[in-house]
């Protein structure tokens, strides 16, 4: 039997009839009967709003044993099918000594909508194994597809399909799938979700949903949201993690620098490491995948170069990166690794001197501080974005939800200032490390000791903000010089 989903428009409209409007629910029809739980019905053994759980034998042939998730976040609307009892796996197994034909569908409540253009998304992983005893045979489960609907099945998005045959599946091996589609219907738009698992196992064949925090992740998932949203959100959190690699690196620098003391210059300005390169690789993947349809603000959907002599600036093509690569994304990534090494610099000066002993401590530590400083604001950033995007008709109107001044909280900015603050006083004056002048001869190189730690705090805040300015290509007003201290005094430059 081959899925519905994929037999052409004739059977297709007869499958995708509009429903009525159903409460969120689960259907396991084994072909052989079939059994409709409604959350919190008498058959979900899960009281929990929004999950349904079940161990069920349907029709003799099905044995089913998982949970149903539906999560209506301010930029997703997901569904998962996944393991009940967490370090256990969940269970679809055909009990027959015959091939049978299993379909699971996962009807949602309804939901706002998320707005055009729509984005979605399938993910299917798991194991698929044989139980036969006592000898197991091989894995042969020639349809294993998951369509995601919406709107009651009026509207279908994409059916994936992962098919495990004899070809792939040895005899006593259990076979790994992991599998992803995503699309954007640019003029979509949903307001209720229909996931639909069709799954053909052999004679005591099982599909096998592992929990996440075990060797392997099961799930079975679909998701749709505003594929606007979700870029700029995702860009950010891309962001923020970025700015974090590049203030360990510098920390680090400093760090192994003050064994013997020296200079850590190169070091810091060093933007190609290990970490930070996987972290802009994926970013980049990311840009690929979400920003298909560009939002109209709140991102930089522009051409940066990556390496070379240009490293950061704009560019239309190849010839404007001699030695690097004109690369959509990389105003992103630029910015925020950017932004991280001024702060080093903001710090230390243009040279990154470092002492021994005591001072290379002091200095080290309170520069990892400043860092995760850095970073905070970045992922304040991201979750202001995460949760107020949906509702933001212009870029007015999200810098001054999420920039201000002064920049919103949604992350413990504040606690993270504390912290640098107890760093510079535990660290480098109680430990008689002083003037801060002469071990910082930085930007804050005019303060006395007892402000230094606001100094830093405000330097911190402006070299975000400039960052912020180029990762989001923000034109609508946005005073970084009012950000960093609330006051328009010069002191962001």
């Amino acid at each position: 039997m081959r899925s519905p989903f994929r037999t052409g428009t004739a059977i297709l409209g007869l499958c995708l009839l509009i429903s009525p409007v159903y409460a969120f629910q689960v259907t396991l029809d084994s072909g052989a009967g079939t059994l409709t739980i409604v959350d919190n019905d008498l058959n979900d053994l899960n009281p929990s709003q929004d999950e349904i759980d079940f161990s069920q034998t349907v029709g003799g042939v099905l044995f089913a044993d998982g949970r149903v998730t539906q999560s209506f976040y301010p930029i997703d609307r997901q569904v998962r099918i996944g393991t009940r009892t967490q370090g256990s796996d969940g269970v679809f197994k055909n009990l027959d000594a015959a091939p049978q034909t299993f379909i699971v569908t996962v009807n949602t409540d309804a939901f706002s909508p998320p707005g055009p253009p729509l984005g979605w998304a399938i993910f299917s992983s798991g194991l698929a194994d044989d139980t036969t005893t006592p000898t197991q045979s091989a894995v042969e489960i020639p349809m294993n597809d998951v369509a995601l609907s919406v709107d009651y099945g009026s509207v279908l998005l994409g059916t994936l399909g992962v098919p495990i045959t004899p070809a792939v599946a040895p005899a006593n091996q259990p076979v790994s799938f992991d599998e992803v589609l995503r699309g954007v219907a640019p003029a979509g738009d949903a307001a209720q979700m229909r996931l639909t698992w069709f799954l053909s196992p052999g004679p005591n064949d099982e599909i096998r949903l592992p929990d996440p925090t075990e060797d392997a992740d099961g799930k079975i998932v679909a998701s749709v949201f505003n594929a606007e949203d979700r870029c700029a959100v995702r860009m950010n959190k891309r962001a923020s993690r970025l700015a974090k690699l590049a203030g360990m690196d510098d920390a680090k620098c400093v760090r192994d620098a003050s064994s013997s003391g020296g200079d850590a210059t190169a070091c810091v300005d060093d933007q190609e490491t290990p970490r930070t390169t996987a972290a802009e690789e994926r970013l980049f993947g990311d840009f690929g995948l979400f920003c298909t349809i560009p939002p109209a603000f709140a991102t930089n959907v522009g051409t940066c170069c990556e390496g070379g002599a240009n490293d950061g600036d704009t560019c239309a093509g190849a010839p404007d990166c001699p030695g690097g690569d004109c690369t959509a994304g990389a105003c992103i990534s630029g910015a925020s690794e950017d932004a991280a090494a001024a702060v080093a610099h903001d710090l230390f000066g243009s040279t990154v001197s470092v002492g021994s002993g005591g001072t290379g401590a002091c200095q080290w530590k309170v520069l990892h501080a400043a860092a995760n400083v850095h970073e905070i604001r970045w992922r304040s950033l991201a979750r202001c974005k995460q949760q107020k995007m949906p509702s933001l008709t212009t870029e007015a109107d999200f810098v001054a939800t999420c920039l201000g001044p002064p920049q919103p909280a949604y992350a413990n900015i504040a606690g993270k200032e504390t912290v640098l603050a107890s760093r510079v006083q535990g660290l480098c004056l109680d430990r008689g490390i002083t003037p801060l002048s002469t071990v910082f001869p930085g930007a804050c190189a005019g303060e006395g000791d007892a402000d230094y730690a606001s100094c830093l705090g405000r330097r911190v805040a402006c070299r975000f903000c400039i960052g912020a300015v180029v990762a989001d290509d923000i034109a609508a007003p946005l005073d970084c010089d009012l950000l960093d201290d609330g006051a328009s005094n010069g002191s962001c430059p």
